[in-house]
């Protein structure tokens, strides 16, 4: 039910509600009868329009005043009088009898409720894989490449070179271990990867957990280095 002049929803309050079903009226979006002009059309200028929604919503945050909205009137009353004159033998007197009927036009509104149903889509993103050169950045900062460990032209337990990029490669990636069949990394198998056996401190391996005698290597340290054997173990 409409309420009056830019009360669009009929609450007995001009809110941003109202200034948005006038301009829904303006673009279409509801009927006549849903926003009558009488109701809607806030500056009297026979259509409804944005000109409208806006002096609504101004309305709404006291910028101007619910009396400064002028709509053209919502019904209209017709009174029609019926004159009756009846005329008497002549010095008698004359009777007139008048008789009136009011004919008052209303307006009905019907109005429609839209819903509106919003589906929201989630997308995980999975982040790429650790790269040959972030994982030689591990084994540096975790003093594997060191003098006497596996580079600089050491190669503690057969294993050296770690200290150079294409070497270091070549010294691991398909390369038979001397424990337990497995090659000290298989390109896309992290459990079949001696490698990290020896870096996972809840691992069964040969030998002493790597880095010797230093701390064990982060649980981040250790998924990057599973990261680039399970991607494929590339040269990168």
């Amino acid at each position: 039910t409409q309420g009056d002049c830019g009360d669009a929803n009929g609450d007995d309050a001009i809110n941003a509600t109202d200034a948005l079903i006038v301009l829904k009226r303006a673009v279409n979006l509801v009927t006549a009868a849903e926003c009558e002009s009488c109701v809607c059309d806030v500056n009297n200028s026979d259509t409804t329009n944005a000109t409208d929604a806006l002096l609504v919503l101004k309305t709404a945050v006291n910028l101007i005043a619910p009396t400064d909205l002028d709509c053209p009137a919502c019904s209209g009353t017709t009174t029609t009088t019926e004159s009756t004159t009846t005329t008497q033998a002549p010095g008698a007197s004359t009777t007139l009898t008048t008789a009136s009927t009011t004919t008052s036009s209303s307006t009905s509104t019907s109005s429609t409720t839209v819903t509106t149903s919003t589906t929201s889509t989630s997308t995980t993103t999975t982040p790429p894989a650790t790269t040959w050169t972030e994982v030689l950045a591990i084994f540096a900062a975790n003093s594997c490449t060191n003098a006497g460990c596996h580079g600089n032209g050491a190669a503690a337990g057969g294993l050296g070179d770690l200290d150079d990029s294409a070497s270091g490669h070549a010294a691991l990636v398909g390369v038979d271990s001397t424990c337990g069949g497995k090659k000290l990394v298989t390109a896309g198998s992290a459990s079949a990867s001696y490698l990290l056996d020896k870096l996972d401190a809840t691992a069964t391996m040969c030998g002493s957990l790597m880095p010797l005698g230093a701390s064990a290597l982060s649980a981040g340290d250790l998924a990057a280095i599973q990261s680039w054997v399970e991607a494929g173990a590339d040269n990168n």
